[in-house]
């Protein structure tokens, strides 16, 4: 029979660790891999930003400042779509010169058109709507709305657009009634200018004088009047 010296000698045996025991440990080694996997993540997304986006947080502020600047900008520039209005008198800039030398002769009066507005507009240059008022002091001489060739003309002016128009007159009185054989005018100092819808266009008068018309030289086969026949006729003897 072994003695009681021989069961002490004997080693202790060890207690295997209850499953529990096993899972609560094998949960605890996986929350710290994914810990330690977290801080790793971390890590790499810290030195990648602090190398590589240095320059995109120092263009952030500005870009985004230019941004919001320029949506601004082409907010206040926008113009809205749709049917063009017509050209008010603020955005419609018009100027005329006159180009004529003698009474009872065509003088032509030239005439630019400029939207400086921001959108289309539309304009009628036709010889009612755009008129050509022609006085020699208070004496009203000749009208382009009295029988116009053309009533009526519609321009389309983009922004910054400038358009270019004619007017003749024919260097005769005129008057609402139309004569068919109106009288020359005489030679003299003339004013010219713009009415659009009852109203002078400030900038747009021009003075001018017309001067008699020169004589005209008589063609080859003229008989000679009395005086050059005169003239040069021989003495007799």
């Amino acid at each position: 029979m072994p003695t009681d010296d021989d069961r002490g000698s004997r080693p202790a045996q060890r207690r295997r660790p209850s499953r529990a025991t096993i899972w609560r440990r094998r949960i605890t080694v996986l929350l710290a891999l994914l810990v330690v996997l977290a801080l790793v993540v971390w890590g790499v997304i810290a030195v990648w930003g602090a190398i590589f986006g240095g320059d995109d947080d120092e263009q952030g502020p500005a870009a985004a400042e230019s941004s919001s600047e320029s949506g601004s900008e082409s907010a206040s520039d926008a113009v809205p779509t749709g049917d063009p209005v017509a050209c008010t008198d603020d955005q419609l800039g018009l100027t005329m010169t006159a180009t004529g030398r003698h009474a009872g002769s065509p003088v032509d009066f030239a005439i630019e058109l400029t939207n400086s507005g921001r959108g289309d507009c539309l304009v009628d240059a036709g010889n009612a709507a755009l008129v050509v008022e022609v006085t020699s002091g208070n004496d009203p001489v000749w009208s382009s709305a009295h029988c116009p060739a053309e009533e009526s003309r519609m321009l389309l002016l983009g922004p910054d657009t400038t358009s270019d128009a004619l007017v003749t007159w024919p260097g005769t009185r005129s008057s609402a009634d139309c004569p068919e054989d109106p009288p020359a005018v005489s030679p003299g100092t003339y004013r010219a200018v713009l009415v659009r819808e009852g109203a002078e266009i400030g900038g747009t008068d021009t003075v001018f004088t017309l001067d008699e018309a020169p004589a005209e030289a008589p063609t080859d086969g003229e008989a000679p009047t009395e005086g050059e026949t005169a003239s040069e006729a021989p003495s007799e003897g």
